[in-house]
Parts: C-alpha cells; sequence; structure tokens
C-alpha cells in the first residue's frame, strides 16, 4: 500500500489503541470507576480488534500488498496510435485501490462459490447424478498470459500471411483445380514414388499434415480452401506463433502492435525459426542452450497446447538466456529502430535470390514501405517474377542483390528503399523479365477464400490486443470468417434454447462446408449428447482426437467422449476419457472422474458378490442332487 493509503486504513484500530492506553493510564479510586475503567478498556479492546480484522480482511493485507507491487510494475504498452494504453495506464497510476477492489471482488466470489455449493449440497448428490448442462460445446479458454491469449490477438495477421506466401512460393494445381504435392527446391510436381530433391510440400508450403505425418508424394490433391486451412493451422498451431509468442513474452523491448510489424515477424519467424535471431549453440565445447530452451518449451507446449503460460516461457529464457545473437536478434530483441531492424536481414541473404526479394519484402513491412494489403494484388509467385524482371540485364545475377540491398561505406547491409516504388508501380501492369505483360496470371486474391479475403479488405485484419478474462470472454469465434461466424452463432443460438435439433441441423450444414474445423465436430458431439445420439458424438470426438489433431479442443472432446461412453454403460472408457480431459486442463471434470470411479468400484463389488452367491448356489444343488440320489438308493435297498 501507499504510505498515505496504509495510513488511513491503519486509523481506526490504532485510534481505539490509543483510546485503550489511555483508558488504563486512569488511576480510579472509586469501585465504580475501576468497574468502568475495566469496561472501557475490554470495549476499546474488542473494537480495535474488529477494526484490525476489518482492515486486514478487506483493506491491507499480504495478498493486496503484492497485489499492488505486481501492478504498479506491469508494462503499460502501447496502442495501434502510439498511445499509452488507457486501462493498464490507470492501473499502473493508481496500483492500491486496484488492488484492494480486485480483493474485493475476489472476496464476493468465494461468497458466492460458498453460497452455491452449500445449495448444491442440499439439493443434489453429485456422487450418483450428471449434470446435463454442463455437456462441453467448445466454450474452452485460455486466460492470457498464455499463448492462446496471444494467438488470439495475433489471428487476425493470417490472412495476409497466407497472401505473403502465395506471392512468394506460387500454388501447384492440377487440371481439375486442386492442389498437387511439389518439390520445394525447384518447384516442380511430384509424381507418387518420386524422391524429392528438397522437401515435398503442398498447398501454400506446408510441409505436413494437421495428423502429424509429413506431406509425401503420395499425399492425395487438396482443394484449396483445405490448402488454407492448413496453412493457417501451420501458423496458428505450429511454431509460427509459438516462436512469436516466446521471444515477444521473454523481452520487455518487444512490442508487436501492427498487422506490417506482426506479418514481417511471422514471415520471419515462419521462414527461419530462430535461425536469424541467435545460433543454436555458442561453441562446440559448451551446451546447446537454445535447443534446451525451446525442447523445454516445446515439452509444456505439447502438454498444455494453447495454455502455455508467459511464467513458463520466462522461466525458460532465465535458465537458457539469449546472451549470443545475430545482428537481426540483436536489433530487434534489443528495441531498436524499425529501420535498423529492417536494414539486418540483408546480412542473411547466402541461400539463393528468392532470400533477396523474400527478406526485402519483410524489410518494407517493417518500414511501412509496403502495406499488407499489396500483396493480395501481387501475382501468384509474383515476387519471384518481379525478382528475374530487375536483374534481365544483371551479368551477375547471382551476386547482384543491389535492386533490393546495397552496401554503405562501411560496408553494411542496407535495404534499397527506391525500389518499393518500383514494385508498386510493376504490381499495377506486372511483365516478366522479356517485358512482354503477365497480367493474364491470377493474382493472390484469386486463391484466397472468400471469407478470408472479405475479412483483409473489409478492416477484420487487425490486431486487437485483448483485456477481457476467459470468464468474461463469449464463445471463440474465427475473426476472419465472416460467413461462417453469423452462421455459427445461429447454431450455438440455438443450441443454448435447448433446440438441438435445429442446432444439429445448423451445425452439420456447417462441418460439411468445414471438415477439419474441430470446433464444429465438438459442437456436434455435444449437440448429440443431448439428442441421445452418443454413438455419434463418439464419432465426431474421434474426428477430433484422430484425425484433425487440434490439441486445443481435446479436453472437451474428451469429455464429450466420456459422457456418451458413460451414457452407453461402457463406464472404464468413460473414465478414460474424463481422466484424459483432466490432463488436458479440463480440472472441472474431476467430479466425473470420482463419480464413475465409484461406480466402477460398486460394479465390481457386485459382481464380486453375485460370483461367490453363484458358486454357493451351485454347491448347494450339488449337495441336493447327492442327497436326493442316496435317499433314491436307500429306497431301492429297502
Amino acid at each position: 500500500m501507499s504510505e498515505k493509503y496504509r495510513k488511513i486504513v491503519n486509523a481506526p484500530h490504532r485510534g481505539f489503541g490509543k483510546l485503550k492506553e489511555k483508558i488504563q493510564e486512569t488511576n480510579p479510586q472509586t469501585k465504580f470507576g475501576k468497574i468502568a475503567r475495566g469496561a472501557g478498556i475490554g470495549m476499546t479492546g474488542i473494537s480495535q480488534f474488529l477494526m484490525w480484522l476489518g482492515k486486514y480482511i478487506a483493506l491491507d493485507n499480504h495478498v493486496t500488498r503484492a497485489g499492488e507491487q505486481a501492478l504498479a510494475d506491469i508494462n503499460v504498452g502501447k496502442n495501434k496510435d502510439g498511445n499509452d494504453k488507457k486501462f493498464p495506464k490507470f492501473i499502473k497510476k493508481n496500483p492500491n485501490f486496484t488492488a484492494v477492489i480486485s480483493w474485493w471482488i475476489l472476496l464476493a466470489s468465494l461468497g458466492l462459490g460458498v453460497k452455491a455449493t452449500v445449495n448444491n449440497k442440499t439439493s443434489t448428490s453429485q456422487d450418483d447424478e450428471i449434470d446435463d448442462d454442463k455437456i462441453e460445446n467448445i466454450e474452452w479458454k485460455y486466460e492470457d498470459k498464455t499463448l492462446g491469449g496471444y494467438c488470439e490477438k495475433l489471428k487476425p495477421v493470417t490472412p495476409f500471411l497466407i497472401a505473403n506466401l502465395i506471392a512468394n512460393e506460387g500454388v501447384r494445381v492440377n487440371e481439375s483445380g486442386l492442389h498437387v504435392v511439389y518439390d520445394d527446391y525447384d518447384g516442380k510436381p511430384l509424381k507418387p514414388g518420386a524422391k524429392p530433391k528438397g522437401t515435398a510440400t503442398i498447398g501454400f508450403g506446408s510441409t505436413m499434415l494437421k495428423d502429424g505425418t509429413p506431406v509425401t508424394s503420395y499425399t492425395k490433391p487438396i482443394t484449396t480452401e483445405e490448402a488454407y486451412e492448413l496453412a493457417r493451422w501451420h501458423l496458428e498451431e505450429g511454431e509460427t506463433y509459438f516462436g512469436m509468442y516466446c521471444y515477444d513474452t521473454a523481452f520487455e523491448t518487444i512490442d508487436i502492435n501492427t498487422v506490417s510489424e506482426a506479418l514481417a515477424i511471422a514471415s520471419i519467424m515462419y521462414n527461419g525459426f530462430t535461425n536469424l535471431i541467435e545460433p543454436k549453440k555458442i561453441d562446440t565445447k559448451t551446451n546447446y542452450v537454445l535447443g534446451n530452451r525451446f525442447a523445454m518449451l516445446r515439452d509444456s507446449y505439447k502438454d498444455k497446447g494453447a495454455g502455455l503460460s508467459d511464467d513458463e516461457v520466462l522461466a525458460a529464457f532465465q535458465k537458457y538466456p539469449a546472451t549470443h545473437k545475430y545482428s537481426f536478434g540483436d536489433a530487434w530483441l534489443g528495441g531498436k529502430s524499425k529501420q535498423d531492424i529492417a536494414n539486418t536481414l540483408g546480412n542473411f541473404l547466402k541461400e539463393g535470390r528468392g532470400l533477396w526479394v523474400r527478406r526485402w519484402i519483410e524489410a518494407g513491412l517493417l518500414t511501412g514501405d509496403l502495406s499488407p494489403d499489396v500483396l493480395l494484388n501481387c501475382p501468384v509467385d509474383g515476387l519471384p517474377a518481379f525478382l528475374r524482371y530487375k536483374q534481365r540485364n544483371v551479368k551477375n545475377k547471382n551476386t547482384d542483390k543491389s535492386a533490393f540491398w546495397l552496401k554503405d561505406a562501411n560496408g553494411n547491409m542496407r535495404v534499397n528503399r527506391a525500389t518499393y516504388a518500383e514494385f508498386l508501380a510493376w504490381l499495377e501492369h506486372p511483365v516478366d523479365e522479356h517485358g512482354d505483360p503477365i497480367g493474364n496470371w491470377k493474382h493472390v486474391r484469386d486463391y484466397m477464400p472468400d471469407y478470408a479475403l472479405d475479412a483483409c479488405e473489409n478492416g477484420i485484419c487487425e490486431l486487437k490486443p485483448v483485456y477481457k478474462t476467459v470468464k468474461e470472454r463469449s464463445v471463440e469465434k474465427e475473426t476472419y470468417v465472416l460467413s461462417y461466424e453469423d452462421l455459427y452463432a445461429n447454431a450455438i443460438d440455438e443450441y443454448k434454447k435447448h433446440n438441438y435439433d435445429v442446432a444439429y441441423d445448423l451445425l452439420q450444414n456447417l462441418s460439411n462446408e468445414y471438415p477439419n474445423n474441430a470446433l464444429l465436430h465438438n459442437d456436434l458431439a455435444a449437440t448429440c449428447n443431448h439428442l441421445k445420439h452418443y454413438e455419434e458424438a463418439i464419432k465426431h470426438a474421434k474426428e477430433i482426437l484422430y484425425r484433425i489433431g487440434d490439441k486445443s479442443q481435446y479436453a472437451a472432446a474428451q469429455y464429450n467422449a466420456g459422457f456418451a461412453y458413460e451414457m452407453l454403460g461402457q463406464l472404464d472408457k468413460a473414465l478414460a476419457n474424463y481422466n484424459l480431459a483432466v490432463q488436458n486442463g479440463n480440472t472441472r471434470v474431476q467430479s466425473d472422474v470420482n463419480r464413475v470411479q465409484k461406480k466402477l468400484n460398486k460394479n465390481k463389488s457386485r459382481s464380486k458378490s453375485v460370483s461367490f452367491n453363484e458358486a454357493a448356489g451351485r454347491v448347494q444343488m450339488k449337495i441336493a442332487n447327492v442327497e436326493k440320489a442316496n435317499a433314491k438308493n436307500d429306497a431301492d435297498r429297502s
């Protein structure tokens, strides 16, 4: 607490303490005076204690002091206009007030929780009954200051990042318009059984499928929407946003607050992860510090998915600090100007001419010379085409980078910003290296799904930091899926109104259109459970767990499967799925684990009792048969 505030909240109980001391100092001579003195000491003592207790519980205690310290040290950050964020600024300015208000809210919530618990215990037996309203329909959220919260901020950038991939990588489709496997070494399509020189790739640069298996020459062709969704999955649930989250969390000097900057850094991270930031090892005699750090974080990510927290990231960087950095890493992590950061990208151009333009585009996004929307108007594979156009009269094409990168007087690389204006003009009337128009080429926008393109062109793709807590958030929606968003909202409204038949039809239609959307399969599983279609509920849960592999949906899927198995009487499978739901972060399911375990124990005891009784019955029957036979024999002999 601030010193002024502490004096105020301590004044009442200290005042009663001083009054008690003054009464104690008195020395009455009469019997009545002595009685009054004792009563006064007692009353002031009790009042002092009550004032102290009220102060400690509600105003000034260890929790509020710790909260004040934490709130006073928060990073305010900047909004998109470059001003201090209002809410964090207020908190930092008034940490004692905010800490006390937060403590009161916590006390109130605890009181309501105790009341609800008492009411529940007097009305139901949670060991024997299932809370039907608890069936999961994917409203499972992650706290801010987690990977999930960070990705929620970055997701609107995804369409532009995929547009950047299309502009750089191009597309390979067959006569039916389906994307086929190609070799990223030379871009040529691969026939089944062919061995690539580089890596087998499909769609917009994807080298792995959602089930974790690598793309091979035998991988079946996919639609444009499947290619988009696969690329989106790689970015949002692979290592791109994961890597950005780790560095952004560990370094206060990083503040990604514009789409252009987020797009540039995401492109760098997607293309090389940490290769431009820091070496994988310090020297041959020391530990692989970078490898150890990210191995530690990847293990947490495998277990917790989007629930990976800021504290775990900070602990990993504290144990394995980034002490050795490349020029880009030093500039970016050190909080240097966007121009200085952009210039360092010219130091990483040894792997081929394709990187000259890729790094140049990233530099332009950092400096603001290019805006993300220009990528939508670029011809497919247009960036390599522009490279060839700029070098049409260059003799040493493999070494002359001057159209994109220049060396200053000290030999340091600098981005050639003058070429950006020429690139923008070229986009208006693109030509090849021979000067022939290539306007008949398809553009990047032609390979973007309508919902993603609409989002890019209607201002949806903007970074929007999240301040709300988990309980305050509504059901998560993909911010760039406009038509989908409306349809999905309608389905959930019907679900919440208990119109499960209608909700099922709406969700099934959406699932037919977006078969790889784990959210829809989980909602369908929950809806099927309400409709008592338990086998179908299990089928949808398995789609998530065994085909789609969306880890953020595992906890809910495993609960839905467990509920269905329990209703079918398959308690062993129900218990196994409930346990997995708990392990994946849904601790609310622990009560279901306890209930089913209790049922199983009862069934085993009953089974043992029945088996014993049946065996005893068989013995008694044999004895009776023997006695009957003996009696018959005795009768025959007589």
